[in-house]
């Protein structure tokens, strides 16, 4: 057996930060998980400039986040009218959002954020569905003493819903 130098992943993550769902009425989607599943209810909150209603619902390690979109012209709103009401990101903790950034476009992943933002969980950014098999990726990077220890959620991630629909228009990626 040839050694071969150890390498470091260009992202490692330290949870899953929550699973982002576009749904056509907040209230009936959040209603089914408390009343089937025993899933607290969250807070609603509208961002008239991202164009949705979210929600965060609490669910073990992790959250969903429940997307509604406030017309159908808005980035959910066009996602659901192509794809349907489902699954629409996946969100990771990270730390070091900025390396993790560099790394990543330096092995070709195909980067929707060139740069972190600010989002409501913390600074985020996005990747391509085309880089991750079809899976729209927002990384969370949370501040803190207690970061990378609970998870958060972001309802920014509506408005790379185009990034996600095109990808799987292209025949690049499944649902």
């Amino acid at each position: 057996m040839t050694d071969m130098p150890e390498t470091t992943p260009p992202c490692t993550v330290r949870h899953a930060d929550h699973v982002g769902i576009a749904v056509r009425d907040l209230e009936a989607a959040m209603a089914l998980f408390h009343d089937v599943f025993g899933v607290p209810r969250g807070e609603v909150a509208v961002l008239e400039d991202q164009g949705v209603k979210a929600t965060l619902l609490p669910l073990g390690q992790t959250r969903l986040e429940l997307l509604e979109p406030l017309s159908p012209e808005s980035p959910v709103g066009r996602f659901i009218q192509r794809r349907g009401e489902g699954l629409h990101h996946l969100a990771l903790n990270v730390d070091d959002i900025d390396g993790k950034l560099r790394a990543l476009a330096e092995r070709g992943v195909e980067l929707v954020d060139s740069s972190p933002r600010e989002g409501l969980s913390g600074t985020i950014a996005f990747l391509h569905p085309r880089s991750t098999h079809g899976v729209l990726t927002e990384l969370v990077e949370t501040a803190g003493p207690d970061a990378g220890s609970e998870p958060h959620s972001d309802a920014q991630a509506d408005t790379h819903s185009d990034a996600h629909s095109d990808a799987h228009s292209d025949g690049r990626g499944g649902r």
